[in-house]
């Protein structure tokens, strides 16, 4: 299971169980963790590749 896919059933989990919570704070505290692992679901789709820089090559003067 990929990260993406863990933090998405994350926020489901949370999302479910807040339904289910009478206590406003820990209802408060499972949504705002619930939009935490969407958005970092969401950084994770669009982030760009990283490309391992190259050694760089020593470029000698025109004589």
């Amino acid at each position: 299971m990929s990260k993406f896919e863990q933090l998405l059933q994350q926020a489901a989990r949370a999302e479910r169980l807040s339904k289910r919570i009478l206590d406003t704070l820990t209802v408060s505290r499972l949504e705002a963790f619930a939009a935490e692992c969407r958005a970092q679901a969401e950084a994770l789709t669009i982030e760009p590749l990283t490309i391992e820089p190259q050694p760089s090559q020593q470029v000698r003067p025109a004589a």
